[in-house]
């Protein structure tokens, strides 16, 4: 009887363990996903001002070019 009883609580406290185990990857994967996420759009944002910056200084290039053709 202590014995079955011991198996059982064994068997529960194993279970348990797995479940945890299963939520913690969920749990792991959805922060994972945030972070993609994230970092995708930083990454898009850093981009978009690297553009502005490089057409800004082309435009600059360009106008200085012109102007000393100008002379």
């Amino acid at each position: 009887e202590v014995r079955h009883e011991q198996h059982k609580s064994t068997v529960v406290v194993t279970e348990l363990k797995a479940k945890l185990h299963e939520e913690k990857l969920r749990e792991l994967h959805s922060v994972r996903e945030t972070l993609l996420r994230q970092h995708e759009s930083e990454l898009v944002r850093v981009i978009k001002i690297k553009d502005g910056e490089i057409q800004r200084l082309q435009a600059l290039v360009s106008a200085l070019r012109d102007g000393s053709t100008d002379k």
